[in-house]
């Protein structure tokens, strides 16, 4: 049983980090898992050589959706659906970013903030993709955190070179979008602007003290004139290859947390210090080391805790839930591509309990045979990971 440079953070770390900041049940509960997993706290599977002495003990996950050392599993079987998803067309990255003023804001009003910054994003490309192609489909990621683990909201897009309209006849057609031109991306950050501000406004959000914010509050009101004073951010970059392209680039940010265990350099027990690698997007992309000290490392990783049962992976157009069952075979219809498998991205695969239970002895290469298990800890487990 072995543990990663970031458990091993969060073990020694606790009794400190516990005795300094509040954790409410959800975030307390992360914090536990992902400190335990893999080890015997949520139980193990037992396999034997059936041909020689060889024993293996294999510790299970915790299964955490914020725990660094569960994504790629999870990852690897949502990209092999979401192959099954994509038409064969060019794809756009695009994503939405919101000024850092607003960093306190949704540090505190989480939930509705993010749902905010899903809802005015889609509502944007939508309309004014609108105007180009008719509907265009698309998926939006959430991340929350920049390469220094502060708090940086924003969206990432998959968004289809083309979408679904009619002709001057009333007929259905695939309208597909110039090679290296999706739409204005001025015209997308102008009009995001505005529809976050306005239903931003319109939420009832707390400040930092836990009192309800007034946006008619003369501080308030020059946040809201310097939010429309500014340029937001919102970029387009050039379409991938081919599908694989779309599939490893989902990949990448489909799953991913505030920091993986490889950024992670080192841990200084002594000084309580941790160092990890970081990428200067302001100092043209260089590799920089940062150094803080562990509690503050650990905060920051916690701040980017999704709030409980959050939706972070959402499609849109007709690529969405409710449509895109007779949408994308009408897509695919259009444009003489041969249906896939029988796969949808969101449709659950039922539990295999006998997975993993047959591998190889890596002393003689007979068959390992699973013969027993335990289960987690009663009083630590429950039956929810999120």
């Amino acid at each position: 049983m072995s543990t990663t440079i970031f458990q091993h953070i969060l073990s020694s770390e606790r009794k400190s980090y516990m005795d300094k900041f509040f954790l409410d049940s959800h975030h307390l509960k992360a914090y536990n898992y992902m400190a335990a997993c893999g080890t015997d706290v949520f139980g193990f599977n037992a396999y034997e050589c059936e041909d020689c002495d060889y024993k293996r003990i294999h510790y299970n996950s915790c299964g955490n959706r914020n725990c660094p050392s569960c994504q790629a599993k999870q990852r690897e079987e949502w990209i092999s659906k979401m192959s099954e998803f994509l038409l064969d067309i060019p794809y756009f990255h695009v994503v939405f970013t919101v000024p850092d003023s607003l960093n306190d804001i949704f540090l505190y009003n989480k939930k509705k903030m993010y749902n905010l910054l899903f809802s005015t994003s889609s509502k944007t490309l939508l309309k004014v993709s609108e105007k180009y192609y008719g509907q265009v489909g698309f998926t939006s990621i959430l991340h929350t955190w920049g390469q220094n683990l502060w708090i940086h909201p924003h969206i990432h897009m998959i968004v289809s070179g083309g979408g679904l309209t009619i002709d001057e006849n009333g007929n259905d057609i695939f309208k597909k979008a110039p090679a290296n031109y999706l739409v204005p991306v001025k015209a997308l950050s102008k009009m995001f602007r505005g529809k976050f501000i306005d239903g931003m406004k319109k939420l009832l959000l707390v400040d930092n003290d836990g009192n309800p914010i007034d946006f008619n509050d003369e501080s308030y009101k020059t946040l809201i004139d310097e939010l429309y004073s500014k340029d937001w951010v919102v970029y387009s970059k050039k379409p991938f290859n081919n599908n694989q392209a779309v599939l490893n680039y989902i990949g990448r940010y489909s799953h991913r947390v505030a920091i993986t265990n490889s950024r992670i350099l080192n841990y200084d027990e002594t000084n309580h210090t941790v160092t990890f690698r970081y990428k200067d997007y302001k100092d043209n992309s260089k590799q920089k080391e940062m150094t803080l000290d562990a509690l503050e490392f650990i905060r920051r990783f916690m701040m980017h805790i999704v709030p409980y049962g959050f939706i972070k992976i959402r499609h849109y157009g007709f690529m969405s839930n409710n449509t895109r069952k007779t949408k994308l075979p009408l897509c695919r219809e259009l444009l003489g591509q041969p249906a896939p498998k029988n796969i949808d991205p969101d449709d659950s695969d039922p539990d295999d309990d006998q997975k993993d239970k047959e591998c190889r002895c890596p002393k003689c290469g007979g068959k390992l045979i699973w013969y027993c298990n335990t289960y987690p800890t009663p009083w630590f487990h429950d039956d929810d990971s999120s």
